[in-house]
């Protein structure tokens, strides 16, 4: 019985707060509208908005620890959702250039007799062209035409083959650094 009147006491602070954090969106708003991003990006907008909520927490004289990242970004979060039904088109611009389009992957092909099959974290074949060119590329995932090597795939070194495969970038760890991989994506015998 004791509990009760003490949640009692504590609800209009509850209703305070989130009113308070309701008018810090709607100033917040406000002053994001007023800037021209119709060309920004996404960091630009971010920065904007970041910029806006310091004004108003100024404004308002809001005690917020601006060292404490957790406590900042926790405070972020609380005037966004109050901010997203006020002014719908920034985070529509947000959402945008949240995933920016992926370059299309095109399939690129070689013809020519493997060399050798290397076991590493991955497979690595080599594959000498008809021009006498050798062309490493790797195997990271399933390959149209080769399942019957995977068991014994290095039953494939010196077979006449069309491999085709598409250009990924891999984070090498030993190079500390993103380089082009051949991956191959099938595999035909000639």
């Amino acid at each position: 019985m004791k509990k009760a009147p003490l949640i009692l006491l504590f609800l209009p602070m509850f209703a305070f707060a989130q009113e308070d954090f309701k008018g810090i969106a709607e100033e917040t708003c406000a002053c994001i509208q007023k800037k021209d991003l119709s060309n920004a990006s996404k960091k630009s907008i971010e920065v904007a908005l970041g910029l806006c909520m310091f004004e108003v927490i100024q404004a308002r004289h809001i005690e917020v620890d601006m060292s404490d990242g957790d406590a900042m970004r926790k405070f972020g979060e609380k005037v966004g959702m109050q901010m997203a039904p006020i002014c719908p088109d920034i985070f529509t611009k947000l959402m945008e250039d949240a995933a920016p389009p992926q370059p299309a992957t095109t399939n690129e092909s070689v013809s020519g007799v493997i060399k050798s099959i290397e076991e590493k974290e991955f497979l690595f074949i080599t594959i000498k062209d008809e021009s006498n060119k050798e062309i490493r590329l790797v195997w990271l995932r399933h390959v149209a035409g080769a399942d019957e090597f995977l068991n014994d795939y290095k039953k494939l070194i010196g077979k006449k083959v069309t491999v085709t495969y598409q250009i990924f970038e891999l984070f090498n760890a030993k190079a500390k650094g993103y380089f082009g991989y051949k991956m191959i994506t099938a595999l035909t015998l000639k």
